[in-house]
């Protein structure tokens, strides 16, 4: 397999990885996470989006 390849398959990872991680990922994770911290919950939320965001990114590389 050649580099080509394994870099499409790559993004073809990172793209399909972000997308199931974004359709199953809701914000009452958080509230399980950290039931009486809500500014814990929030930060939560926050990374959760920004490492959905980092695999998109990847995905279009």
């Amino acid at each position: 397999m050649n580099r080509q390849r394994k870099a499409e398959i790559r993004r073809a990872a990172y793209a399909r990885a972000a997308r199931e991680l974004a359709a199953v990922a809701d914000f009452t994770w958080a509230d399980r996470e950290f039931p009486d911290d809500e500014e814990a919950r929030d930060e939560f939320d926050r990374q959760i989006d920004r490492i959905v965001h980092e695999l998109e990114v990847k995905a279009d590389q």
